[in-house]
């Protein structure tokens, strides 16, 4: 009986200590996704000349971002020109701690992706200079670009 009582506490006592790690871990994890002020936003996209498939065509982006988490940061482009899920990086500018609007220019050739997906733009903000290794960007967004009719 005696045994079976220890058994019992120590039972508990694990059960108990697995529920505070797992709060803990709850707790860190919420934390972590809310403390990173950084943040991208696509403001207005123009094309200089009508979207058609295939056809060259150069881009403006306009771009609002806030970098808090470090003094420089590196702001990219990238359009899905040869994947519908992919993005190619084409034009990169370096940016300084705070929240400011700029403007980003690429030359395209648009790709429809017809039933396999839209033709977007992605901007994203990394660090600068960029890490040798792979990275995740601090901050990223998408766009849709919608087709001439």
């Amino acid at each position: 009986m005696k045994q079976s009582k220890y058994i019992f506490i120590f039972f508990l006592f694990a059960v108990v200590a697995s529920l505070s790690a797992t709060t803990a871990n709850a707790q860190n994890s919420g934390q972590s996704k809310q403390e990173n002020p950084d943040k991208i936003r696509i403001v207005n996209i123009t094309a200089a000349s009508p979207v058609i498939d295939g056809a060259e065509n150069e881009f403006t982006i306009e771009i609002e971002y806030t970098l808090e988490s470090m003094d420089e940061g590196s702001v990219a482009i990238g359009f899905n020109v040869t994947d519908s899920g992919g993005f190619r990086m084409m034009t990169r500018k370096k940016v300084k701690r705070g929240t400011n609007l700029i403007t980003l220019k690429a030359k395209v050739i648009p790709k429809d992706w017809k039933e396999n997906g839209d033709f977007s733009v992605m901007a994203n903000l990394s660090p600068y200079p960029l890490p040798q290794a792979r990275y995740t960007p601090m901050a990223g967004t998408t766009m849709v670009i919608d087709f001439a009719q």
